[in-house]
């Protein structure tokens, strides 16, 4: 009677009775686990180097002793912006440049028919009629 119990036992058993079936699901659980501490690492390391620059950067301009009231001399701001001012100063003027356009020749005689100003007069009132 004991044979039974075990044979279904081992039927209900996730593994099938077999011991290797299992550790798939183990083994990929540790790996992931394994690359996010390598990740954590990782991360760790590069926000202490940021820092360390941060540091060092902070270090730098305090060692400029210029406090925001401070006037700037203007010809390192002027010998550092000419460039850029000399590139957007020539892009407008290319752009807002007049056209040259040259004239259609046109004879001087008109080509109109010659009418009337009564007979323009009355045909305006024609359409004025006409049209709704």
């Amino acid at each position: 009677m004991s044979e039974p119990r075990e044979k279904a036992a081992a039927a209900a058993s996730p593994q099938g009775g077999c011991g290797g079936a299992g550790r798939g699901p183990v083994i990929l659980s540790l790996l992931f686990s394994l690359l996010s501490v390598g990740a954590c690492f990782l991360l760790s390391a590069k926000t202490s180097t940021l820092q360390g620059r941060l540091v060092a950067l902070e270090e730098e301009l305090a060692s400029r002793a210029w406090s925001p009231g401070d006037q700037l001399g203007a010809e390192p701001l002027l010998a550092l912006l000419q460039p850029q001012v000399d590139e957007i100063l020539q892009e407008k003027l290319g752009e807002g440049l007049a056209k040259l356009r040259t004239a259609r020749e046109v004879p001087s005689e008109c080509r109109c028919p010659p009418e009337d100003e009564t007979e323009l007069a009355s045909k305006r009132i024609e359409l004025l009629r006409v049209s709704p």
